[in-house]
């Protein structure tokens, strides 16, 4: 009976653990796709196209670039907690995808 009770905390442990993996992969099928065809802008027109859609108070940080996606432009806060988003831009019509996508939280 001991040994089910010690079991509890280890069984939470381990379907939380599973649900935050699961997490990583359920943002990523929330990436909007990219339609448009032609030659890609240049990168800061891209930039210059994401930043109105970026919340208020958030710096630009990083830019990911994949074949065949939109190009995510991530903006931070400066701030404890850092809160990350993205913004998805269509490298060939520069339209923004949708709303900033929360992408990490930092607790530290």
């Amino acid at each position: 009976m001991g040994g089910l009770i010690l079991a509890i905390p280890i069984i939470i442990i381990g379907v939380t653990g599973s649900v935050l993996l699961l997490e990583r992969e359920l943002l990523v099928l929330e990436i909007p796709a990219a339609t448009a065809a032609g030659m890609h802008q240049p990168l800061a027109r891209i930039v210059e196209a994401a930043k109105p859609a970026a919340p208020e108070g958030m710096a630009m940080g990083r830019i990911d670039v994949r074949e065949g996606a939109p190009v995510a432009v991530r903006f931070s806060t400066s701030g404890r907690p850092q809160r990350t988003v993205a913004v998805y831009v269509d490298p060939v019509s520069l339209d923004v995808l949708g709303p900033p996508n929360p992408v990490a939280v930092s607790r530290l």
